[in-house]
């Protein structure tokens, strides 16, 4: 992976639009002291992060969930990876089903 982050922090990846994930997010850069890192294929990343990568490939996508110290997502993939490297995890639901 050519993308290297050598502080802990929490990772967002966010495809759903939900009104709580920059609320929650900040809460949790508040309590923890720990840089937001926001994967965003957007122009905008949808939270106020600290650093904001556009251009992360599946390799890079894989090695930034699993050297996160947290993950808040509303992704189906995002969870899923989060689970398979047991980090405490942050999930955002759309009730609009």
């Amino acid at each position: 992976s050519s993308i290297k982050i050598n502080e802990p922090y929490i990772l967002v990846y966010n495809l759903l639009k939900h009104q709580l994930t920059n609320k929650v997010v900040q809460q949790l850069k508040e309590q923890t002291g720990k840089k937001i890192v926001c994967i965003s294929g957007g122009a905008m990343c949808p939270v106020n992060a600290d650093i904001i990568i556009r251009n992360a490939g599946p390799l890079e996508f894989l090695s930034l969930i699993k050297n996160a110290d947290s993950v808040v997502s509303t992704s189906f993939h995002g969870v899923c990876f989060s689970l398979i490297f047991m980090w405490i995890l942050g999930l955002l639901c759309s009730l609009n089903i």
